[in-house]
């Protein structure tokens, strides 16, 4: 029999809920939560469904996000989540048909691209996505660090904020910072609920820095494992959300989270490529890298949206010749900008380069060496020039990173 694939009904949800957790190996205990946290977080009309008969076996959602594009415009994105299959229908199509519902609604509502951030690496490349930004889980010997002696005194001041009124003061805290931050996402009040201040992944603390002038400009938003050894505390302080609009607010933060009383390690992936704490302490290595992995996976819907919405590095224009047969992506296009304007359309001039939709997809952002996709033979050209042209081009700082999990 084959899948067939619809929107969710109210009366799908605890099957949607048993599928998805059956998936991922979630207890069937915890169905009940799932049912009130997808009933109550999630966009359950952005929910479809993949059927077998009258069997439910695959499923799969979105958020209503904008993503911040090098130069600080944002763009309406479907932010990809509870992607799902059960294993006793892999290998029959399930989730390529999910994923073309979810395209299919995103393009009726004008977003111009998909993100989502995957459980395995092997599986989105095939339905179009590419690995866009990075993420690195870091750790932080917090009785070992210095802060160096030659920085300024810290300004401001740190303040604890409530559980119930983290939302509040937290987000409007981000909204500043995600406009400052090419590659992040907006995020909903149901958003906060269900990821930071309810549900399985709470949190216990939430701190803001307030500048001189009494303005918040960055919070932190973690929680604290006891671990004593022999009488002695070690802590662990995992630090889930960070942001942080100034230099200062950035450097004060992470002053109150290095000197946290019993806590001895402090690990986070809130550290973007190129964040500076390594280089405000005596000791980089100090702050170390554990694990750098694929963080947003991306997919264009809109080639022209996305491309003239973005600012580049460097005034050029390069020609573009997408390969294949995706709506709104596929094609010749001339891309043509710089740091004030860019404008992006379909043109019959020759092509300077060649590339896939999924190729398109990974270097959009500005975060993806553009020479490395050239070396693996996902960029062609005939000229080698056009590939520095490209790179120079696309290129960005601050380098875009996404530091929202969904």
């Amino acid at each position: 029999m084959p899948i067939t694939v619809r929107p969710m009904q109210p009366a799908d949800a605890e099957r949607l809920v048993r599928t998805d957790f059956r998936a991922f190996g979630v207890g069937i205990s915890e169905v009940p939560a799932g049912v009130t946290r997808l009933t109550e977080v999630f966009e359950t009309d952005r929910f479809v469904v993949a059927l077998d008969g009258a069997d439910l076996v695959g499923n799969g959602g979105a958020f209503s996000f904008d993503i911040t594009v090098p130069g600080g415009a944002t763009l309406p994105v479907s932010a990809i989540t509870w992607i799902a299959v059960l294993p006793t229908h892999r290998r029959r199509g399930v989730m390529r048909s999910v994923m073309d519902a979810l395209a299919d609604d995103a393009r009726s509502r004008g977003e111009a691209a998909m993100i989502l951030v995957a459980s395995e690496g092997s599986i989105y490349s095939n339905v179009g996505y590419g690995a866009a930004t990075q993420w690195r889980q870091t750790e932080l010997e917090t009785r070992r660090i210095r802060f160096r002696p030659d920085l300024p005194a810290p300004a401001g001041r740190v303040r604890f904020v409530e559980p119930e009124d983290a939302v509040k003061v937290l987000g409007p805290i981000h909204d500043e910072v995600r406009l400052l931050t090419p590659g992040e996402i907006s995020r909903t009040e149901d958003w906060w609920k269900g990821h930071v201040t309810e549900g399985p992944h709470r949190l216990s603390f939430f701190v803001v820095h307030t500048d001189d002038d009494g303005h918040d400009d960055g919070y932190a938003a973690y929680k604290i494992t006891e671990r004593w050894h022999h009488g002695h505390p070690g802590h662990l302080c995992e630090v889930e959300y960070f942001g942080a609009a100034t230099p200062e607010a950035h450097a004060a933060l992470w002053r109150y989270l290095c000197s946290l009383d019993l806590v001895s390690e402090v690990t986070t992936r809130c550290l973007a490529p190129d964040d500076p704490l390594p280089l405000l302490v005596e000791n980089p290595r100090l702050v170390r890298t554990t694990e750098v992995n694929d963080g947003i996976w991306h997919r264009l819907l809109d080639t022209p949206a996305f491309l003239s919405a973005r600012r580049y590095a460097v005034d050029d224009e390069l020609v573009l010749d997408v390969t294949d047969d995706e709506p709104g992506v596929s094609g010749r296009w001339r891309v043509a900008g710089g740091r004030d304007a860019a404008t992006c359309a379909a043109t019959d001039l020759p092509a300077d380069v060649s590339l896939s939709p999924r190729t398109l997809s990974a270097i959009a952002i500005g975060a993806a060496p553009v020479h490395q996709q050239a070396r693996a033979g996902h960029i062609t050209a005939s000229d080698s020039a056009a590939i520095d042209r490209l790179a120079r081009f696309l290129r960005w700082e601050p380098v875009p990173w996404c530091g929202t999990n969904f």
